[in-house]
């Protein structure tokens, strides 16, 4: 059932498209047996734990079992080149000072022993006259140190060296896309929760939450990027996707793909009323 799929999902992604498939333990290494014949090892990016559960089970087979906290979200490119994906910035820097060039800030260029196996000779060098203490190096090389003076960032004051630096010298202070998601972004628990506040009783067992979803299309899509979910099931990235439009005055666009699949009889979901997931 999943190889098809994921075959085809090949031809729709974009070549510097990504994909995120959840899985749970038991067919995780199927499914990177597959990933990898189909998208090859090599755009092979990670795998994400997300923790989906907080309530453990207490029936009596399971109790005194290994239970599980998390599920899995493979990650993979189309094409081997080095993939980026978007952070949130967390903080902006501030450049308080001014010249005739723009805003700076000052930061003193800073010192480490010069023993041990990070000792350089060539971390050991005059700038503008000053030398590092005896038995220490400078912790920034001389290719650098040229750089900010032949365009005048360097100067000296009371003995220390500092650098100016300007917007176009550092990026901004971002947080880092984690391969672990922490229950505190929803659970298992709390996605059904949320769509039984939208739809009622559902029926539906395998519901994600929506911030979950908004999360990973966040990271690693742009604003006019379409997003396809070829198991729609409760339409969770539709819904993820319009939300982030609206947190971030986007246009992604949404593709949602649900083959009508009929409820069993005994099914919740036919006892809630519906004769098929479509």
């Amino acid at each position: 059932m999943m190889y098809p799929r994921l075959l085809l999902s090949k031809d729709f992604l974009t070549d510097d498209g990504v994909i995120f498939i959840s899985i749970n333990n038991q067919e995780i290494a199927t499914l990177k047996m597959i990933m990898d014949e189909i998208f090859g090892y090599h755009n092979f990016i990670g795998i994400i734990d997300w923790e989906s559960k907080t309530k453990c089970q207490n029936t009596k087979t399971a109790k005194k079992q290994l239970q599980n906290k998390q599920e899995y979200i493979l990650v993979y490119k189309k094409k081997s080149q080095r993939y980026e994906f978007n952070l949130r910035v967390v903080a902006t820097r501030k450049y308080p000072d001014k010249d005739d060039k723009g805003n700076y800030r000052l930061e003193q260029i800073g010192e480490m022993s010069a023993s041990g196996m990070r000792a350089r000779e060539s971390m050991v060098f005059p700038i503008n006259g000053i030398m590092p203490k005896e038995g220490n190096q400078w912790k920034i090389g001389k290719s650098t140190v040229d750089a900010y003076i032949n365009r005048g960032d360097i100067i000296v004051k009371n003995g220390r060296v500092f650098l100016k630096i300007r917007s176009i010298d550092e990026d901004e202070q971002t947080e880092p896309f984690w391969s672990f998601i922490p229950k505190e972004i929803g659970t298992a628990e709390s996605a059904n929760s949320e769509l039984k506040k939208l739809i009622g009783d559902n029926g539906f067992e395998t519901v994600k939450p929506v911030n979950l979803i908004k999360k990973l299309i966040f990271h690693s899509t742009s604003d006019d990027d379409i997003v396809m979910d070829f198991f729609a099931g409760t339409s969770t990235t539709a819904h993820a996707v319009m939300d982030l439009n609206n947190e971030m005055s986007s246009h992604r666009v949404f593709i949602s793909i649900q083959l009508p699949e009929k409820c069993g009889e005994n099914s919740d979901s036919k006892k809630a009323g519906y004769d098929y997931i479509t």
